[in-house]
């Protein structure tokens, strides 16, 4: 009923877990960690969460899934765009630590931000690990960064210099494009209601939105203890 995430753990210094739906058998399994772990859980946003309430859950996000498939995509694309895989990950990984401020995570006031930062780093890191990184360039320059899974763009972010100013299609583009040659005949993101000017990217390139959550955490203290930064696991 409860998924542990270590990756989660390393960046928080305290347990992390998702769990599996919020009927009344679940709330009550999970009580013995309540008092030592984070806990979350993803809702369909008209399910009743009084349960959640009533066990201590708030509200911290809503995620979209925005999904098109090789029919649908429409890419658009510029010279001065590329991708390209990482020669030196520092930029990316100093990228990662500011880049996510409408993550659940940054949006939760129980955990700071500093934290929040980590737990996006350690994650690129993993992805890199994993060569499942692509780099963005533009006219030849470090601009940003797309992490993948699969058929999914789980982690994505655009230097601040380049930022407002309609460039993020044209990488978009080039990494739907790489994607889209494997066996999976979609291709996938998450991204939080509250980002809508990647809501409105990812409708410019021919996704639609096929889901939508709610997301609720819960913890066991104010505030989550402070933790130094560790070694990556996946």
């Amino acid at each position: 009923m409860i998924d542990f995430s270590p990756w989660d753990e390393l960046a928080f210094g305290i347990r992390v877990g998702n769990l599996s739906d919020c009927s009344a058998a679940t709330l009550n399994a999970a009580l013995v960690e309540a008092e030592r772990s984070v806990l979350c859980v993803k809702v369909k946003p008209l399910q009743d969460t009084r349960l959640l309430h009533e066990h201590g859950f708030y509200y911290c996000d809503t995620l979209l899934t925005p999904q098109t498939s090789r029919e649908h995509f429409k890419p658009i694309l510029h010279p001065d765009a590329t991708l390209g895989k990482p020669i030196s990950t520092e930029p990316m990984l100093e990228l990662a630590q500011s880049a996510f401020t409408h993550s659940r995570f940054h949006r939760d006031f129980n955990i700071p931000p500093a934290l929040a930062n980590l737990r996006f780093r350690n994650w690129l890191e993993q992805l890199i690990a994993h060569d499942s990184v692509f780099e963005l360039n533009w006219q030849g320059a470090f601009a940003g960064f797309i992490g993948y899974q699969d058929n999914r763009l789980v982690l994505h972010a655009i230097a601040e210099p380049l930022r407002g100013q309609g460039l993020a299609k044209y990488w978009w583009s080039l990494a739907g494009l790489e994607l889209l040659k494997k066996p999976e005949q979609t291709l996938q993101s998450s991204v939080s209601a509250s980002n809508l000017s990647v809501v409105n990217l990812y409708a410019s390139l021919g996704f639609r939105l096929i889901d939508a959550c709610d997301v609720y955490h819960r913890h066991p203290a104010p505030t989550v203890q402070t933790h130094s930064h560790g070694e990556s696991i996946l």
